[in-house]
């Protein structure tokens, strides 16, 4: 997909995460530009 993995936490932190891919799938799918969704990712432009 262009991007490199960011480090989030062990699994301990499933629950957040799961609640916080719930969100960012949410916005996403409502229209917002996947390189800016709570910069969680760089976008790399295509080549």
């Amino acid at each position: 997909m262009g991007t490199e993995p960011v480090p989030v936490g062990d699994l301990r932190q499933a629950h957040h995460l799961e609640a916080m891919a719930a969100v960012v799938i949410s916005l996403l799918f409502g229209g917002r530009d996947p390189s800016i969704v709570f910069n969680l990712v760089d976008a790399i432009p295509n080549r």
